[in-house]
């Protein structure tokens, strides 16, 4: 395989990051260019001096979209939190005009899984060679703003109910199927499917605070607030995000006491291998009480 250029749509610092982290794994080798697209209000990330570019996208300017893509020949996109609601088509239209070869396209994460629809269908009316869309019910990441809590208060509190069960995937699972897609050759079975990527094993409420309480070696308990509760907790974690990312979040957990992301798939292991099982929850959460007790 030639080496390529790759581009990645970098809105969301968590999920961009651990795709450039696996891509770097290997450049040199396949890898010859690592593009960022993030959006210019947003400050440049303090990882970014891994990548080979840096890409500022303003939605309002398709011209920043098109030098972004320029000579590219595969590239990771999606709707983050907060992006326009064109802007994802915007970037489909110029990989179309630009000749990109191979799309990854996350298309629905977190909630109502049917909601990639129009993006997907959209993508298949273009003349892309290849391309993938991946659902998400579930990232661990989302865990990230109850750090604090769960650690000094050893309490986690969610209002989903004590019997709604979800899988959460690992960002950095995400990222080896991401990278491993974004590298296929033309003849890859993955082309034009739609995958549901989930972690190993459901759990609930209670059984996640159980799985904490086995790692930290102490009692944490779960609480099933209730939405209102749920809306102010949001507001002290995250003063500063606007009201519409946290509408999301509660929509998040509405979704899963509802069931609705009660889903569990093999579909890593059919893109990554039989050998490659997903990482456990547990891992994630050792790995925040490490950099938390290690003060970073």
């Amino acid at each position: 395989m030639s080496q390529l250029r790759v581009f990645v749509s970098g809105t969301y610092y968590s999920v961009a990051r651990v795709i450039v982290q696996e891509l770097y794994k290997r450049f040199g080798n396949t890898v010859a260019e690592v593009r960022l697209g993030f959006d210019k209000e947003q400050p440049t990330p303090f990882w970014s001096s891994r990548v080979s570019i840096i890409c500022s996208i303003d939605s309002e300017n398709k011209d920043t979209i098109r030098e972004a893509l320029k000579n590219v020949n595969a590239a990771f996109l999606w709707k983050a939190p907060g992006d326009p609601e064109d802007l994802l088509k915007s970037f489909v239209d110029v990989a179309e005009e630009n000749g990109v070869q191979n799309l990854v396209i996350l298309s629905t994460y977190h909630s109502y899984l049917a909601s990639g629809q129009e993006i997907e269908t959209y993508v298949s009316s273009k003349s892309i060679p290849r391309y993938t869309f991946l659902h998400v019910p579930f990232f661990t990441h989302h865990f990230d703003i109850y750090k604090n809590t769960i650690i000094k208060e050893k309490t986690l509190s969610l209002p989903i109910g004590t019997e709604a069960s979800f899988a959460p995937l690992d960002d950095r699972d995400f990222a080896e199927v991401v990278v491993t897609l974004l590298l296929s050759p033309d003849d890859n079975l993955h082309n034009q499917t739609t995958y549901t990527l989930t972690g190993p094993k459901l759990y609930t409420g209670p059984e996640l605070a159980e799985r904490l309480s086995v790692i930290m070696n102490d009692h944490v308990k779960f609480f099933g607030t209730s939405l209102n509760e749920a809306e102010q907790q949001l507001s002290k974690l995250l003063p500063q995000a606007n009201e519409r990312v946290k509408q999301q979040h509660l929509e998040l957990y509405r979704a899963i006491k509802s069931g609705e992301c009660e889903v569990k798939t093999e579909d890593v292991k059919k893109i990554l291998g039989d050998k490659k099982a997903p990482r456990d929850i547990e891992i994630y959460f050792g790995d925040i009480i490490v950099r938390i007790t290690r003060g970073y």
